[in-house]
């Protein structure tokens, strides 16, 4: 589940399917939710590991196409997150070695 798709429509069709919510309710309608005491529902259960795992893709900003998610083909998405994690491995033995050799 997306953050993009946050409305109580959108959460019901996944939720009857099975499927858990990888980003939390904001605040404002946690609120309402409270206020409206039981009538307000359970909140959505939120897959810790799959948020995690996200926002570890998010935090990518030099690899926009990783952090938008956009790709049609999962394949093709696969391959950016693998061209990505190659680079931030290069960066980093590259900055590690430049600096220990200064």
């Amino acid at each position: 589940m997306d953050e993009a798709h946050g409305s109580g429509g959108n959460r019901l069709h996944p939720c009857r399917l099975g499927i858990e919510a990888a980003v939390g309710q904001p605040c404002d309608q946690a609120a309402h939710r409270k206020a409206e005491g039981s009538r307000g529902g359970r909140p959505p259960t939120i897959d810790g590991q799959a948020h995690e795992r996200r926002h570890a893709a998010s935090a990518c900003p030099q690899h926009r196409a990783v952090a938008t998610r956009c790709d049609e083909l999962a394949l093709r998405y696969q391959a950016t997150i693998h061209v990505a994690a190659i680079n931030i491995r290069l960066h980093h033995t590259w900055s590690t070695t430049w600096t220990s050799n200064a």
